[in-house]
């Protein structure tokens, strides 16, 4: 598995999609704005080559990243 290098408000928020936040949510807890929020979760499934909320949270649960 090939290893990806996460920014710190990419790890930020794939934390909050793994806690089943919205995405009004996360920006309002991070004072970003929306869309920012929206681009971050883009980049995510990009270096993830994952596609959906759950695709995210196995991919982070097989780094170690979140737990059960």
């Amino acid at each position: 598995m090939a290893r990806v290098e996460l920014r710190v408000r990419e790890l930020q928020v794939l934390k909050m999609v793994c806690s089943e936040k919205k995405n009004r949510e996360m920006a309002t807890k991070l004072k970003l704005n929306l869309r920012t929020v929206e681009k971050v979760k883009t980049a995510l499934y990009r270096k993830t080559k994952t596609r959906s909320v759950l695709g995210l949270f196995k991919w982070a649960y097989k780094q170690g990243l979140v737990k059960l």
